[in-house]
């Protein structure tokens, strides 16, 4: 590991920003876990799923109904895709956020950060990026190994159904998600007072509002309580970025208000993160 921010400036012709220090240490630390390896090979078998199909459909094969589907990177390819990733998503985020802040300043880590040339924001910073960037990849690395795949395997008669521009919808839905997953739960570990109540925020933000939409959608009152929960949130927003049409009917444009108000909330907690971070 680079000597900044660990040993005095004037010893590093080129230092480091400091934010960057953290993101590579904990990134390789998030990705050395079992449990992250674990989540991250169990969220993938749909894509080596799809890639045995998109061989089978190479090589002329009938699969019933998916032959004519699968090779669209449209919704019909994309949901099972998408829901997969956000699942995957959000139980590595709470294997890994809810200690990210909440966990060092418990065990007296983020002393250990702040005594070096660095502030509260680019420690937060940092551990925002690597988080982001572990969630980022459990499925847009795979996503894009299955679409270059199919472009290659995919005879030249199909491959019209795998534009560039598909693909690169596909990883900026994933990549925003990614981020913003990691900003909440980010947030959340930085403004709570322990890892366990993090992790009790964080599944009542995540699973609790879905399951509680859920629940009234079932009392009949209304299809727009499937906006107000964060997964169904990303839901609707990749439903619009892959297909511009909406993911569910009736929504209007109550999914982007509570988008804004999820983003302007982490954005608030934040802050109050970065002042209880740097008061430590």
């Amino acid at each position: 590991m680079p000597a900044y921010p660990y040993e005095p400036l004037a010893s590093a012709p080129f230092p480091r920003a400091p934010w960057r220090t953290v993101f590579t240490m904990y990134a390789r630390r998030y990705l050395r876990r079992r449990s992250v390896v674990i989540v991250i090979l169990l969220a993938n078998i749909p894509t080596v799923v799809g890639a045995v199909l998109l061989y089978l459909i190479g090589q002329g094969k009938q699969i019933g109904p998916l032959s004519d589907a699968l090779p669209n990177i449209n919704m019909k390819l994309a949901r099972p895709f998408v829901d997969n990733f956000l699942t995957a998503t959000a139980i590595l985020a709470a294997i890994i956020g809810p200690s990210a802040i909440a966990g060092e300043r418990r065990a007296g880590g983020v002393v250990f950060h702040l005594i070096r040339p660095m502030t509260g924001r680019e420690l937060l910073l940092g551990h925002w990026l690597a988080v982001s960037a572990v969630l980022c990849a459990t499925g847009l690395v795979p996503l894009v190994a299955l679409f270059l795949f199919g472009r290659l395997v995919l005879p030249a008669s199909l491959l019209g159904a795998l534009p560039w521009s598909a693909g690169l919808r596909v990883l900026g839905v994933g990549a925003v998600a990614s981020a913003l997953v990691g900003l909440v739960v980010i947030a959340i570990s930085a403004s709570a007072g322990n890892s366990r109540g993090a992790f009790l925020v964080w599944l009542l933000s995540y699973f609790g509002s879905k399951i509680a939409m859920d629940v009234l959608r079932a009392a009949k009152v209304g299809e727009v309580v499937r906006c107000l929960s964060l997964p169904d949130v990303l839901k609707q927003f990749a439903a619009y970025a892959l297909e511009g049409t909406a993911r569910f009917e009736g929504c209007g444009p109550w999914w982007m208000l509570v988008f804004a108000a999820i983003v302007a909330a982490a954005v608030v907690s934040l802050t109050r993160g970065v002042s209880a971070v740097e008061r430590t």
